[in-house]
């Protein structure tokens, strides 16, 4: 009858190389396992009284008692209040505001009114470059027709009142050469 070395070498607590490497070099052909003389040849080379199996013990019933190693206290009062300030760092104090809330409703409301000034000036303004824009048309054409008239009446003035002279020159020509055929005036002073 055969029997498997792995059983054999876990039975005497052996490594399975140093037994195979013993067996093989007696000549034993371990193909099929371990013949009852290779048993025979490892027992005698590894099996001592001391590795040898030996019956297994039957456990007796054993109470366990855990005895007087401990005193029970009584359960200590804990305080009615705590402050967690002894937990925080004592250089850093928190800035807060009563009612977060009631703060982001009034800035809502300032800012609200702020808008509708600002909406409200920029039409005014923009009514007022309408209007301002609407004039300097209006005075723009104005402007440039008064230009040109401008212009013109210089050109008429200056022709009416070169005119003018040379008609006052002939009339004073006129004048001077009546005078000078007549009589100089008496002298009235007797």
């Amino acid at each position: 009858m055969t029997r498997s070395l792995h059983s054999f070498c876990k039975e005497h607590g052996l490594a399975k190389s140093t037994v195979h490497s013993h067996l093989t070099a007696l000549g034993h052909d371990l193909s099929n396992g371990l013949t009852e003389a290779a048993v025979a040849d490892a027992r005698s080379r590894f099996v001592t009284a001391a590795t040898a199996p030996t019956a297994q013990a039957v456990a007796a019933q054993v109470v366990v008692e855990t005895g007087n190693h401990c005193s029970q206290l009584a359960t200590p009062q804990q305080a009615g209040a705590f402050s967690l300030e002894s937990f925080r760092d004592e250089g850093i104090t928190a800035l807060t505001f009563a009612d977060p809330g009631a703060v982001a409703d009034e800035f809502l409301a300032v800012a609200d009114q702020l808008l509708a000034g600002m909406d409200a000036d920029v039409k005014a303004r923009q009514q007022r470059l309408d209007a301002t824009k609407a004039a300097q048309a209006k005075v723009s054409s104005k402007a440039q027709e008064l230009s040109l008239e401008a212009r013109l009446y210089r050109l008429q003035s200056g022709q009416l009142d070169t005119a003018q002279t040379s008609e006052t020159k002939a009339l004073q020509d006129a004048v001077g050469a009546l005078q000078s055929l007549g009589k100089p005036p008496a002298d009235t002073a007797a």
